[in-house]
């Protein structure tokens, strides 16, 4: 048998190309599979960025509605202060006008004590001249110096005369009504005394009950805003740990479990964190229903929800009622119930 060997050696070159040709296509292949790959990689990247940046918007606009709340509260402490500072300046301009008024009566005091040493000086000295007593001896030894100067003094004008004569009288019937006068301004500066203290106690009485609700107000309005970020923050948070600052422990009723302790709230945060990963809370509603004290509430809270765990979704409306009591000057939650449907 006779091999041609020409014919065996250009189907060997023809076989090698053709294998040549099979690698070059499986090359192609990989890299047009790659390419892919690559592509869904860079879609699914796009897609976590798109999810990123939803999550940093709606983080940004919680944070600013916070931030607004908080500057209406601060805005409205402003106001309060102001308004305090109004009626304390209106409290000093009172007490102002009663002390200048004060000063003025004692001033009227020191001249009627003044006219009154003086007449009776002159009562002293007549009735020591002429030996008669109190007014008469007074009047009449006045008129008897009038005359004597009148007579010997010639030159005296009769007006002079009669001007001594009236302001040696007044003198005396100054010194006898002084007495009257004093008791008389005694009395009032009771009256007055009394009257101002009745109305210092009745605006200090005053002052306080709208201190005390102010600081009602503030603290209703305070739990509001803390029970809102509460459910704010478990809407977007998977961290159990930022939550357990918001209770009063043991809270006396947790839903379904009675005086539940704090390792028991943080547990329960951490399981339905892990069973429900995706978390949607809208229309949320917080209404205070029942005022307890000026330091206790209780609020309603309702809102509809959308729960998804990637495996199935539920969804509905739910409502809890919270009591918040004032502790240390925090507001925290001491009861949370389930309401009934």
């Amino acid at each position: 048998m006779t091999i041609n060997y020409k014919k065996f050696l250009d189907n060997f070159d023809d076989y090698q190309e053709y294998q040549e040709g099979i690698r070059q296509l499986e090359k192609k292949i990989i890299e047009i599979k790659e390419q892919e790959k690559q592509n869904i990689l860079a879609e699914i990247e796009r897609k976590k960025e798109r999810e990123l940046e939803k999550k940093r918007l709606k983080e940004k606009a919680r944070l600013a509605e916070i931030e607004n709340i908080k500057e209406q509260a601060r805005q409205t402490e402003i106001r309060r202060k102001k308004e305090e500072e109004a009626k304390l300046a209106e409290i000093e301009r009172k007490n102002e006008e009663i002390r200048l008024a004060r000063l003025s009566e004692n001033s009227n005091q020191q001249n009627f004590i003044i006219g009154g040493i003086i007449g009776v000086l002159y009562f002293s000295f007549y009735v020591y001249s002429f030996g008669f007593l109190e007014s008469i001896g007074l009047i009449l030894g006045t008129i008897v110096v009038s005359i004597i100067l009148f007579l010997i003094k010639n030159i005296l004008p009769r007006v002079i005369l009669f001007v001594s004569i009236a302001i040696i009288f007044y003198i005396n019937l100054y010194f006898f009504t002084n007495k009257k006068v004093s008791q008389a301004s005694e009395v009032a500066n009771i009256e007055v005394k009394y009257k101002f203290d009745e109305e210092r106690e009745r605006e200090i009485e005053e002052r306080k009950t709208e201190r005390e609700n102010r600081e009602a107000y503030d603290f209703q309005e305070t739990s509001k805003s803390v029970v809102l970020y509460f459910y704010r923050r478990e809407e977007t948070s998977n961290n159990a740990n930022e939550f357990v600052n918001f209770f009063s422990y043991p809270v006396t009723k947790y839903y379904r479990e009675e005086y539940a302790s704090k390792e028991f709230i943080l547990k329960d945060k951490e399981k339905y964190f892990r069973d429900w990963g995706q978390r949607i809370y809208k229309n949320i509603r917080v209404n205070i229903i029942d005022i307890i004290a000026n330091d206790e509430i209780k609020i309603k809270v309702v809102f509809n929800y959308v729960l998804n765990n990637g495996i199935k979704q539920i969804e509905g409306v739910s409502t809890h009622y919270l009591t918040i009591k004032k502790i240390n000057g925090e507001p925290l939650i001491t009861r949370i119930e389930l309401g009934k449907k």
